[in-house]
């Protein structure tokens, strides 16, 4: 019962490891990503990190989650963007290898900002 219990143990640690490495590749592209977009989000330029729950369904940058739906808009994009890229680098993932980015032109984003977020899509 000892080495059994151990061993789930360490299972868990492992899998709880995985996860938190796979969290922080998409954060980090998230972020990498949002720092690319025009000056219209003061947060978005100067951010320090990005946090996700699917839980509770939310993105947050430095712990602020309202932003101007447009800038909102471009965030969802550029998370759905950095999980799709860090799927295609680490096999382990298990989301799948296809993004449907349906808000590119959406909530009152200026043409030139669209146009920003679709150049930085290709280049990816």
């Amino acid at each position: 019962m000892t080495d059994l219990k151990a061993e789930i143990e360490n299972a868990y640690y492992k899998i709880q490891k995985a996860k938190e490495r796979k969290e922080l590749l998409i954060a980090n592209k998230t972020l990498e990503l949002i720092k690319k977009d025009l000056d219209r989000e003061e947060s978005f330029k100067n951010a320090q990190q990005v946090t996700f729950s699917f839980l509770l369904d939310t993105i947050k940058v430095d712990d602020v989650s309202l932003f101007s739906a447009s800038s909102t808009a471009l965030l969802k994009t550029c998370f759905k963007l950095a999980i799709l890229i860090a799927s295609c680098n680490e096999s382990s993932f298990l989301y799948p290898r296809l993004a449907l980015l349906d808000n590119v032109e959406d909530k009152g984003m200026e043409e030139i900002r669209s146009q920003n977020l679709q150049k930085l899509i290709v280049e990816e």
